[in-house]
């Protein structure tokens, strides 16, 4: 759900090289060449040649090594933050039972681009989210995502992935999924026709707490990997002065099938 119109501040701003600088640099250059060639008619000439040469060959070497026009232009980049507020449903089905809990939260971050004239172009997304699942007595949940996602656009066609750290637990009645710390990968895909965007993709996770239980694939009808796998789609529509956004997910656990619907709200264009 990232919309490209909406970035407009600035993350880096561009090193561009100044032609004049180097112009400076040369006529140094030749100030000292002219300065010890004077020096050597009233000085020794073998000491004052051997610190010419040394003085020029390590002066011309750093310069031609060190510049930026040998290190190439740097890319240049927008970006603007953003808060807003997550809430949602989710159930939990295991056994022939489904377990049904309120979601609450919030995430920030900053989406940016790479300004470029032509395509395709990077574009990502690095946010922080969290959420608390409340259901009744025998229903609880916390997940805390940090994430940086990036990806290549082309027009109105994009495509994401990277990290995302996580940190979950969830109890759903007599099933407890012990806290652990996790990795996961979105991969995604996504369209832009500017009022609405749209996207899909597949999330694989892995716990780093060993006691965490994960399902047995073979067992398994959905195709899937990792210590859990999640499918997930997702809208947003662009109204007057905000942004509202609609998700949807299916994981895969060790116990059952975890699905959620979340709806979020960012105020502004």
């Amino acid at each position: 759900m990232i919309h490209l119109l909406l970035l407009t501040s600035l993350l880096s701003p561009a090193l561009a090289l100044d032609e004049d600088d180097d112009e400076v640099e040369d006529t140094d250059d030749d100030t000292d060449d002219d300065t010890d060639d004077d020096t050597d008619d009233d000085t020794d000439d073998d000491t004052d040649d051997d610190s010419g040469d040394d003085s020029g060959d390590d002066s011309g070497d750093d310069s031609g090594d060190d510049s930026p026009r040998a290190r190439g232009p740097r890319r240049q980049w927008e970006s603007t933050p953003y808060v807003q507020p997550v809430a949602g449903g989710s159930l939990y089905s295991s056994g022939g039972e489904t377990y049904t809990s309120l979601v609450l939260g919030a995430q920030g971050g900053l989406r940016y681009f790479e300004v470029k004239p032509d395509s395709p172009r990077l574009f990502g997304h690095a946010r922080v989210r969290g959420e608390y699942l409340i259901g009744g007595a025998d229903v609880r949940g916390l997940e805390i995502r940090v994430g940086n996602f990036i990806g290549p656009w082309y027009k109105l066609i994009g495509f994401q992935t990277g990290p995302d750290l996580f940190w979950s637990e969830y109890t759903w009645g007599p099933i407890t999924l012990d806290g652990s710390l996790g990795l996961a990968w979105p991969v995604m895909g996504m369209i832009d026709l500017k009022v609405l965007s749209v996207y899909g993709g597949v999330q694989p996770a892995w716990f780093f707490n060993p006691d965490r239980p994960h399902p047995d694939w073979a067992e398994v009808d959905s195709f899937g990997f990792g210590h859990e796998f999640t499918y997930l789609a997702g809208a947003s529509v662009q109204v007057p002065s905000a942004q509202v956004s609609v998700q949807w997910t299916r994981t895969i656990t060790a116990y059952g099938e975890q699905t959620g619907i979340g709806l979020g709200l960012r105020l502004g264009r």
